[in-house]
């Protein structure tokens, strides 16, 4: 019997199709696993730009604790506007707007962070904007509070309405703005002019004329695993504290 010649026989093409899909499993796992390295780089990249903007935003700002180009500001008479910036009061483990002198730093604590400055120089804090023509500009964005949302509503929270957990908020008066959503932790340290810690919880006002430095944690993190959590630290000196 003669075999048919420039064909292949049933054995042939099952070894081939055999070979052709093994090749083909092989490709299509490399694939799949390049496509996964790439997608958990760039959580990485994201989680890590987070924990960046977060640190910068904040750093960048707080600068302006205490700045009292006029030497007025802080002169115990003018006071924090009974509708702008509420402070945590530990007593009552409330937040309230009751009007009280202007103070270099409000609040400090290991989340919150509450502070004043003279922007604008113009000597007062809480300038009505009603008549601002440019030339007496009024007061905006001169008391700020920070404050990190953890996994539940805590004490110090200064809001009302939905928050969003492991959120740092930035408040001006004008309600909360979300700064930079999924923070895992936010720590704050504070230290004296000799570098000694002080006391960790809710600094007393004895306690927080004495910060000059600040060491700030922030650690952000992507749903998925740990090795998508980035962590950066800094130190922070407050040149208009003292």
């Amino acid at each position: 019997m003669k075999h048919p010649k420039g064909g292949f026989t049933f054995i042939e093409l099952v070894f081939a199709i055999a070979i052709l899909a093994v090749v083909v499993s092989g490709v299509y796992t490399l694939i799949l696993s390049l496509n996964r390295n790439y997608q958990n780089q760039v959580a990485i990249a994201e989680t890590q730009q987070a924990a960046r903007v977060a640190l910068s935003i904040f750093s960048n700002e707080i600068q302006h604790a205490g700045l009292d180009p006029t030497g007025k500001a802080f002169d115990g008479i003018h006071a924090t506007k009974s509708n702008r910036v509420p402070v945590y009061n530990p007593a009552t483990e409330k937040c309230s707007r009751t009007r009280r002198p202007a103070e270099k730093i409000m609040e400090a604590s290991q989340t919150v962070f509450h502070f004043m400055g003279d922007i604008n120089g113009s000597g007062a804090f809480n300038r009505s904007c009603k008549d601002d023509t440019g030339s007496d500009p009024c007061d905006r964005r001169e008391d700020i509070r920070y404050e990190w949302v953890g996994k539940a509503k805590g004490p110090g929270i200064c809001r009302s309405g939905s928050i969003s957990p492991y959120t740092l908020y930035r408040y001006t008066g004008k309600g909360s703005e979300e700064v930079v959503l999924g923070i895992q932790t936010f720590n704050l340290v504070y230290y004296d002019e000799n570098n000694t810690p002080l006391r960790s919880g809710l600094l007393s006002k004895t306690d927080r004329e004495l910060v000059r430095k600040m060491v700030v944690t922030v650690e952000a993190v992507t749903p998925g695993g740990t090795e998508k959590k980035r962590k950066l630290v800094s130190e922070i000196f407050l040149k208009n504290i003292g």
